[in-house]
């Protein structure tokens, strides 16, 4: 009886990689075909239609039946929104579905069932307001940030995160969000969170992973993963994981018998009072920003930097209004996106967030100049924080300025520590120090691309008879003293 009830609104499908899905005839997302996924919900079927209570053993024989039934072939999508075989971009509406042709701004609704597939935890966006063709207007920018106060001079790297979240296709950066914790911090990470990725249960009170099971765990639940309170730097492990799922990386369903596995992209959105990403490649990919926020006080006893009402429950015509800016931002992105070139060097991985930060830009503020200029401040204010935590980096910078020497230095690793060690900053504990010539070269290594951000080159030369030779050459003074 339950198999025929799934039969009677479930049609199976496999997607190309194999895994097997229930998509329903009528509206909602496609089900994962694991008992622990899906159970509770079956569960309630069978107590509705059926009138008899299931048991989990037989809600997993019967899954097992169906995945020996003929299943049809069907692309499956995944994400928050998603492109169709033209470059079309869907966003799920708990069945129904906002659709922009490619190319183009403007959005509209349809019915038409697109297979996909979503968290159990995930709520489909609200269909307020969105039913229809829709232009973007500027006006409804003013509901995002009535309700989320932006960073001061930071505002369009945030704009260009939210709509990057939005398109998982593209190239995806981590947010790491710094300074005091407390209520009104920690609401306004839920408003972001809850806007860009829905979700039943709050979730942005939850421990932080401290292994890459926990950090699974967690991605079986969010498109947007949220790690809030860090109070210490994440394992390299956790921290590797965060950038697979940055570049796409397969989930498992890691339990017995399951061939359940999803090739998937999840950003993130760390909260730490001081800076907790430290792994170098992950460094690169995530914009890290500091609060406070440009709100004024709303009372004698709040916090100078905070609005206490951040994160409150919206009106449903303000959220109604935040969603309509965040679709209308998104519509200009996906229309153009592929037309926008960059007209300088930025680093690998940020392409796709510059371009966003231009169309948003243009769209808000009738100029890409605005979000380039918080951009340069914030790279060049970023590779500052970087080397200050680098104490060989900062002794190279010492050893330039102090000695006036300008022309390119060449030597073995081990005469750069003899020479770097006298510009040791006093306060750098001998255990970040390197002891030997192999370690100097190790961190000569992790410092080059941190100097060259400051205007240094500092290039491995490969080995000369039995030692290898660095150089480093102060490539541009003057910019490092700007």
């Amino acid at each position: 009886m339950l198999r025929q009830l799934i039969r009677d609104h479930y049609q199976l499908v496999m997607d190309m990689n194999g895994v097997y899905y229930l998509m329903p005839f009528a509206l909602g997302g496609s089900l994962l075909m694991e008992p622990e996924l899906i159970g509770s919900e079956l569960k309630r079927w069978a107590a509705d239609f059926l009138n008899r209570d299931v048991s989990n053993t037989q809600i997993s024989n019967a899954l097992d039946i169906l995945r020996s039934e003929p299943a049809e072939r069907r692309h499956v999508a995944h994400g928050r929104t998603w492109l169709g075989e033209q470059g079309e971009r869907y966003i799920d509406l708990d069945g129904h579905y906002s659709v922009w042709e490619r190319g183009q701004e403007s959005r509209f609704y349809t019915s038409t069932l697109q297979p996909h597939w979503r968290p159990a935890n995930c709520c489909p966006y609200s269909t307020e307001g969105v039913q229809g063709a829709h232009a973007f207007d500027v006006r409804n920018i003013q509901y995002i940030e009535k309700h989320l106060p932006l960073p001061l001079n930071r505002e369009w790297l945030i704009y260009a995160y939210m709509v990057l979240a939005l398109m998982p296709e593209r190239q995806m950066l981590a947010l790491e969000i710094t300074g005091v914790s407390h209520q009104g911090k920690t609401r306004w990470l839920k408003a972001l969170k809850q806007w860009l990725d829905p979700c039943i249960s709050d979730d942005v009170n939850h421990q932080p992973p401290s292994k890459v099971s926990d950090l699974d765990a967690l991605a079986w639940h969010h498109h947007v993963l949220v790690l809030n309170g860090v109070e210490k730097p994440l394992s390299t492990a956790v921290q590797r994981r965060l950038l697979g799922f940055l570049n796409g990386t397969t989930l498992a369903w890691k339990k017995k018998g399951s061939s359940s596995h999803l090739r998937t992209k999840r950003m993130s959105l760390i909260s730490a009072d001081e800076p907790v990403v430290t792994d170098p490649a992950l460094v690169e990919r995530t914009l890290s920003i500091e609060l406070p926020l440009r709100s004024p006080p709303a009372s004698k006893s709040a916090p100078s930097d905070i609005d206490p009402n951040i994160g409150r429950l919206l009106i449903p015509n303000d959220l109604s209004m935040v969603q309509a800016a965040l679709f209308g931002l998104l519509g200009q992105a996906h229309a153009h996106i592929d037309t926008t070139f960059l007209d300088r060097h930025v680093p690998d991985g940020w392409q796709d967030f510059c371009k966003v930060g231009m169309i948003v830009s243009r769209a808000v503020a009738g100029t890409d100049e605005a979000f380039w200029a918080q951009y340069e401040d914030y790279r060049n204010e970023r590779a500052r924080e970087l080397i200050e935590q680098d104490p060989v980096a900062m002794a190279v910078e010492r050893f330039f300025d102090e000695s006036g020497q300008r022309e390119a230095v060449e030597y073995p690793a081990g005469e750069w520590l003899t020479l770097l060690s006298p510009y040791r900053e006093q306060d750098v504990a001998k255990r970040d120090w390197p002891a030997n010539a192999r370690a100097m070269g190790a961190a000569l290594k992790r410092a080059a691309p941190l100097l060259n951000a400051q205007g240094y080159r500092c290039l491995d030369n490969g080995k000369r008879g039995s030692t290898y030779r660095w150089e480093i050459a102060p490539i541009s003074i003057a910019r490092r003293h700007v």
